[in-house]
């Protein structure tokens, strides 16, 4: 993993073509990516299987950003101690200020995962983007979840997937942009 400040991670995004709205908080666009936005599981619990979830929807990927956007939301639930001794494991010590986007190698599964539950449980925004880009995620600490992909198979699958899971879809496609507008 890699700590990348804000503008490296524009930077990397703009180098694979992908737009980002700098803010704040910095945003991405849909990119003619088809959106699903589900209910973000909110037992803690739940929280592991679903940090995996989400590495396992953007799969396959060379590398994998974590971008966190937010953060500060939820205060008692931020286990500051241990995101730092992690993140501190790969010899990065500045604050999360500094540099708040998480590069992965396709080799750091595991510790992407890891990083994941930290900022499920945080309760901060984050995007999940991925070279290649087929597909995108990202979670709102107002308790919801975007799923972005490529193609109605794909989207049968996730909606498949999260009514397996007893995870409720919120919205598709034009459901979430209206949503958005009204700033849900």
């Amino acid at each position: 993993m890699k700590a990348l400040r804000q503008a490296e991670a524009i930077q990397w995004c703009r180098a694979r073509k992908l737009d980002v709205e700098e803010g704040p908080p910095p945003r991405m666009t849909k990119d003619g990516l088809d959106v699903v936005r589900a209910e973000l599981p909110n037992l803690a619990e739940k929280h592991f299987w679903f940090s995996g979830f989400l590495e396992g929807f953007v799969r396959p990927w060379h590398h994998c950003l974590l971008w966190v956007t937010t953060h500060g939301v939820g205060q008692s639930s931020e286990n500051w101690h241990l995101y730092y001794r992690l993140r501190q494991s790969y010899g990065d010590l500045r604050l999360i200020q500094e540099a708040p986007a998480h590069l992965f190698a396709q080799s750091e599964g595991h510790d992407l995962v890891s990083f994941i539950q930290i900022a499920l449980g945080a309760g901060w925004d984050f995007y999940l983007v991925t070279d290649p880009d087929h597909s995108r995620i990202f979670v709102s600490h107002d308790e919801f979840v975007d799923f972005f992909t490529r193609g109605d198979a794909e989207l049968d699958d996730l909606r498949s997937d999260l009514s397996k899971a007893g995870i409720k879809v919120l919205a598709t496609d034009d459901g979430v942009r209206d949503l958005a507008e009204e700033g849900r």
